[in-house]
């Protein structure tokens, strides 16, 4: 009799223990690879897609430390990209959800889904998964490796919030918001217009003794002796300014355009490069009763719409711009 029993048990232990081989273990190596779409070592990436119903696709590439180039046309903000690739590096899963949330996110994918995709520097791919909606309680977004069916909520530890809004980018937010970068001391020659106010208006010109100013109106004689350190110092300030939206494209730019700005920039460098750059403050198209003029009623303005010869447009702030705007006097030591 026991030796029947002892026989029995064996058979269920050896049962047990065939299950848990044969299939639990199956099972996880089926949700290690499904879990398989976090870059191990951030330097690998040196290529990401992005594609959703909301946008075209998205295209960066690494050039260097530092730089990245979106669409093979501009210069990548390289603080949306840092966060961007950093996601895919250190996210980690939070829970993995029920059945019935699974199959909640994984039909959501076709309406919200983003398609990203991770290439090192010989184009092979480091992680290729699709990123849903972010859960009820915003701390986590469910992602699903492709061609997988087992949808994971991950996270950042060290942030708060779903990762979604990382990759959920147009085209404008991936872009540098850089209007202009350029070497002060490559500056060849530098126009500042009024249009409103020509009499304070200047040219700035390299010589060999350094910078000559001259007013734009010929019958405009200044009073006093030309600075050189004074007119240094201010090229120095030309260095880079940053917008904080990009304009190019909606529609009521072009209205804005047909307007007298404020201010028109110019520059010349060393290597005969040109740019130019148009100023309208903001207040004057938000109150009729308003109309920049001269230098001397910048005192409320806070933000410009700005227009350059490349057919891009900005909004700039104030104080980003506040030290080109002088006067033709301020160059000059009574």
């Amino acid at each position: 009799m026991n030796k029947t029993v002892l026989l029995i048990l064996s058979l269920i232990l050896l049962s047990v223990a065939y299950y848990f081989l044969a299939f639990k273990s199956g099972e996880s190596s089926i949700n290690l690879e499904s879990r398989d779409f976090i870059v191990d070592d951030i330097n690998d990436i040196h290529y990401v897609t992005l594609k959703s119903s909301a946008y075209p696709m998205m295209h960066l590439k690494k050039e260097g430390k530092d730089n990245w180039i979106l669409n093979e046309k501009y210069d990548a903000d390289i603080n949306v990209v840092n966060n961007l690739i950093g996601v895919l590096n250190k996210m980690q899963i939070k829970y993995t959800p029920t059945k019935a949330m699974n199959s909640t996110a994984l039909n959501s994918l076709e309406k919200v889904g983003i398609q990203i995709k991770a290439y090192d520097k010989s184009g092979q791919i480091l992680s290729d998964f699709i990123m849903g909606s972010n859960d009820n309680a915003e701390t986590a977004t469910f992602c699903v490796r492709r061609g997988y069916k087992q949808t994971y909520a991950m996270h950042v530890a060290v942030t708060e919030g779903g990762l979604r809004n990382y990759f959920d980018q147009t085209l404008f937010n991936l872009r540098d918001k850089s209007v202009f970068k350029i070497n002060p001391n490559k500056v060849k020659s530098l126009t500042l217009e009024y249009p409103k106010d020509r009499k304070n208006s200047y040219i700035i010109e390299t010589s060999e003794n350094g910078y000559n100013i001259a007013p734009l109106e010929s019958f405009n004689i200044v009073d006093g002796q030309m600075s050189q350190n004074i007119i240094e110092a201010y090229i120095k300030d030309y260095s880079q300014i940053y917008a904080e939206v990009i304009k190019t494209g909606e529609v009521k730019m072009d209205s804005i355009k047909e307007l007298v700005p404020f201010a028109k920039l110019s520059f010349q460098l060393n290597d005969e490069t040109r740019s130019s750059f148009d100023f309208y403050p903001m207040l004057d198209l938000l109150d009729n009763t308003v109309n920049t003029q001269s230098i001397n009623d910048l005192e409320a303005i806070e933000r410009y719409f700005v227009f350059s010869d490349a057919d891009e447009a900005y909004v700039v702030q104030h104080r980003m711009v506040k030290n080109f705007f002088k006067p033709i006097t301020y160059f000059y030591k009574k």
